[in-house]
């Protein structure tokens, strides 16, 4: 280990790479103009004419910003170092003012490794902290690029030290151990299984107009856009089904030490690193059509951890049976299995989520057969009625010893499991039909990113609720 990897008044530079990314995301619209005008201005200069001087100046003004921006993005880079200091990690840069970003080691939630296809050129790693922070929930705070032999042994000595290890340079740890690894066909079923209904829907409804229009009317140029449009629609189809593919590629969940390892990708690859220690929840979901075998997908909540593409929480195992997935989940996360029964929404419930979903349904229809298509109206009416039923069907809790299981969804179906300790806090609404039937609705808040962080809970006796609050309270008071 180099001096200035840990307590050295330099540190380390990160890769010269990040220069060319910084520069490219920075003006790469104008580099692209350049480059498509670019034999324009040979052609110009070769035959001249009054347009000469103009091009001339076009052109020095966009390499001048070129350059200016790359020496910039140069300068930054000469001037930034990372480097421990104690037990922090700290990022300072002097450029024209001084900035000296320290982070607590302790502080980190998670420690990831990307590898784009501008990594894969360079040889590189792009090594992302997340820290625990409700501010930054829905971003990576730090993305630094290494080299790819670097990156690997500044993940290994922050990990190191969360594992509260005494040494950075001699961090004991166990071997890596694979949990389970899913094949080709597996990765293919799950792209398959998580296409977004609404997807499937209308692009066959695009086909389907296509092909009646083809049929029974005479050919036109509307014939044509129909086509393009049930094409464009069709391939955002295709590319939702082929995206998983390239993207979960090769999944593989390990764990070592109190650790969980989940690595996946074809061409960009990402390897999360979740300490179970900062985990804050487990999340099973059930697309439409997985929802249809009985199959599921788990995602693990970390505290400042997200998908920095979804913004969601990353996935820890593809679609499977419940079988495979408590097998899984009984090696990395045991304290978050299910072991009570869930209890469903009363059957009263349905009055309360009947009006609200009704008032949706009776507005459609009204709208409707004021603007002459009152048969659309018909069927927006009865899918709203629908989506109440399955809204109502879906909701379920399961009130545990240490953990709250909240259940939602209409078509899909989401099971979020938490510990009380790491609840936020408990809101509990109740309106004239609901509080008449004694029964009430919540939110229940936790430290997430957006997408997760607000989780409703359905109509349930108010008992319920206050049960909530009572091992809340008490094993939050515990935990401290």
């Amino acid at each position: 280990m180099n001096k200035n990897t840990t307590q050295g008044t330099q540190g380390v530079r990160l890769h010269f790479s990040s220069v060319i990314t910084a520069t490219l995301k920075g003006v790469g619209a104008l580099i692209i103009i350049f480059l498509f005008n670019f034999s324009d201005f040979i052609s110009a200069l070769q035959t001249g004419g009054e347009n000469v001087l103009h091009l001339w100046i076009s052109s020095l003004v966009l390499i001048a910003i070129i350059a200016l921006v790359f020496l910039f993005n140069l300068m930054r880079w000469l001037r930034t170092y990372t480097y421990f200091e104690d037990s922090s990690f700290v990022i300072s840069r002097q450029l024209i003012t001084q900035n000296k970003t320290t982070v607590k080691l302790s502080s980190i939630a998670s420690v990831n490794l990307k590898q784009s296809i501008f990594d894969h050129i360079f040889g590189t790693y792009t090594l992302q902290l997340d820290i625990n922070s409700t501010v930054n929930a829905n971003k990576t705070d730090f993305n630094l690029v290494f080299s790819k032999a670097y990156a690997l042994e500044l993940k290994k000595m922050i990990t190191g030290f969360l594992e509260k290890s005494t040494s950075f340079a001699e961090a004991e740890t166990e071997e890596k151990h694979l949990i389970h690894h899913f094949p080709f066909s597996r990765v293919v079923r799950h792209g398959f299984m998580s296409i977004p209904i609404v997807s499937i829907l209308i692009s066959l409804g695009l086909i389907f107009g296509f092909v009646v229009d083809i049929m029974i009317a005479e050919p036109q140029e509307n014939s044509l856009s129909s086509f393009l449009i049930a094409a464009i629609f069709f391939g955002q189809l295709f590319i939702a089904l082929l995206s998983p593919f390239f993207k979960y590629y090769n999944f593989s969940i390990s764990r070592q030490n109190n650790r969980v390892i989940v690595s996946h990708g074809l061409i960009s690859k990402s390897e999360y690193t979740l300490p179970l220690s900062k985990t804050n929840a487990i999340i099973l979901r059930q697309p439409l059509l997985a929802r249809l075998f009985g199959l599921y997908y788990g995602e693990i909540l970390n505290i400042g951890m997200g998908d920095e593409e979804k913004k969601s929480a990353p996935i820890f195992c593809l679609i499977c049976d419940p079988e495979e997935l408590h097998s899984i989940l009984s090696q990395i996360a045991p304290e978050f299995i299910i072991t009570a029964m869930p209890e469903r929404s009363p059957l009263s419930a349905l009055l309360p989520v009947s009006f609200k979903y009704g008032s949706f349904a009776a507005f459609s229809l009204v709208l409707s057969t004021i603007l002459g298509s009152w048969i659309i109206g018909v069927i927006a009416f009865l899918f709203f009625f629908l989506c109440g039923f399955l809204s109502w069907r879906t909701k379920e809790i399961s009130l545990q010893e240490t953990k709250l299981s909240i259940t939602t969804g209409i078509f899909t179906r989401r099971i979020i499991t938490v510990p009380y300790s790491r609840l936020q806090n408990i809101s509990i609404k109740s309106g004239p039909i609901s509080t008449s039937l004694g029964l009430s609705k919540g939110q229940a808040v936790i430290l997430s990113e957006m997408s997760n962080r607000n989780n409703t809970i359905g109509y349930f006796p108010v008992e319920r609720f206050d049960v909530i609050m009572e091992k809340m309270i008490e094993q939050r008071g515990s935990a401290q």
